[in-house]
């Protein structure tokens, strides 16, 4: 009785299990931690990148679907010698040259590749794209000088090294680190190339005169006669081998004037004490020839602010410390105008030329012959005592040049010309015209 009992009951359970399945629908939970999700595809940030020796970069790669985010990836190189990359997809750039990075899910076929191409690291100057002047025009006045500031592209660009140059160095100079300084009136460019590289830039100088002044005229008008020392004490005299004047104590400095054939000098003390002297008693120091030369303006300006007067149209002035002559004349309003600006050469130091203000008075010749001296000169004019205008050094016959030195100190007192310069004065400067030399 109870073994059929047992039996209805266990027979009971499986028709409510049986009917249960027949009646209801199916569901299939899958626990998420066990499921395994197929990779569909891999998308890097980029196909193909290039980059110089030494770089890094890092690639980005996307797996489909995200739902498969979390697959393992592994990153190769085709060249470890040219590119590695490690499993993050950090790549470093080695070498030039050319090699293929892949990355594939652990699980599954699936890849994705990239190019990356190494070029020959670059220097600055291969980076270098351009180069930006703070300027591209600078009004500067004569003597002034300035900086031009520059700027590279691109910004991060450094070791780089700049030449500059000028068109005419007459005109500016610049230095190294792009300082400029303006020398007379003119226009000159600048430009600034970058070494190793063809990018360059430019900028416009124009130098305008400065502002004349007296006092600033005053400083560079100088006189140029030698100076000397007294060797030893000696007597200062009247007149050469004539009466004696005073007594010159060793060290005592003076100007030299004049000279005679006979080695004597007429000299100026400090205290204004005049007189002659014998040469052997001296030591002379040279007086140098200035390099700066004064502009036409500058020029007029001086010599019509000291009101300089001449009988005649003309005045001429000697510039001893330049070895010029300035030859002006005189316009419809009375002002004297430049007309010549003329190299020469006067005394040396040892047989200077003789300063101070002269009026010419007429005497000149197309040749004067020297027989002391065995040569001639051309076109002489008369300035004082035995003191010339005149040509270059002729062979005495007046047809040879001898010596065409100009712009040093090398006559016997004498102020030499160009014989064309020395011809048009002789031609074209009156008697009773003012001659300055200083």
């Amino acid at each position: 009785m109870g073994r059929k009992i047992k039996q209805s009951i266990s027979n009971f359970f499986i028709a409510f299990i049986i009917a249960n399945f027949i009646l209801l629908p199916i569901t299939v939970y899958a626990e998420d931690d066990n499921t395994i999700i197929k990779v569909s595809s891999i998308i890097l940030s980029a196909n193909e990148i290039t980059l110089e020796e030494g770089q890094s970069i890092k690639i980005e790669a996307k797996i489909e679907p995200e739902s498969a985010s979390g697959t393992k990836l592994i990153w190769s190189s085709s060249d470890t010698s040219i590119i590695q990359v490690d499993e993050n997809g950090n790549i470093q750039a080695l070498k030039e040259g050319e090699a293929k990075i892949s990355v594939m899910a652990e699980a599954g076929d699936v890849w994705a590749e990239c190019i990356i191409k190494v070029e020959r690291k670059k220097t600055d100057s291969e980076k270098l794209k351009n180069i930006i002047l703070n300027t591209k025009e600078i009004v500067l006045e004569e003597g002034k000088s300035i900086k031009i500031q520059t700027r590279m592209e691109p910004e991060n660009i450094k070791n780089i090294k700049l030449i500059w140059s000028v068109t005419n160095t007459k005109v500016v100079l610049v230095d190294g680190n792009g300082n400029v300084k303006a020398l007379q009136v003119g226009e000159a460019k600048i430009k600034v190339a970058a070494e190793g590289s063809d990018v360059f830039a430019e900028c416009v100088i124009k130098v305008i005169p400065k502002k004349i002044t007296m006092q600033e005229l005053e400083k560079r008008v100088i006189s140029s006669a030698p100076s000397a020392v007294v060797a030893k004490k000696t007597y200062l005299y009247y007149t050469a081998l004539g009466k004696k004047k005073c007594i010159l104590e060793k060290g005592t400095k003076v100007n030299i004037i004049e000279s005679n054939d006979k080695n004597w000098h007429y000299i100026r003390t400090e205290k204004n004490i005049k007189g002659w002297i014998d040469a052997k008693y001296l030591y002379i120091s040279k007086a140098p020839v200035l390099k700066d030369r004064f502009l036409k303006e500058e020029l007029e300006f001086y010599v019509n602010n000291k009101r300089f007067l001449s009988s005649t149209n003309y005045f001429v002035w000697v510039d001893i410390a330049r070895q010029r002559t300035y030859i002006f004349l005189k316009n419809p309003q009375k002002k004297f105008k430049l007309i010549k600006d003329i190299t020469v050469a006067t005394g040396r130091d040892v047989t200077p030329t003789l300063t101070g203000f002269f009026k010419l008075n007429g005497i000149k010749g197309e040749l004067l012959k020297m027989p002391k001296y065995k040569c001639s000169v051309r076109y002489w004019t008369l300035i004082y005592k035995n003191y010339l205008f005149h040509s270059l050094v002729y062979s005495y016959d007046g047809k040879r040049v001898l010596d065409a030195g100009l712009g040093v100190k090398k006559s016997h007192g004498c102020i030499r010309m160009n014989t064309s310069d020395a011809q048009w004065f002789y031609e074209n400067i009156p008697p009773s015209t003012s001659v300055w030399i200083n």
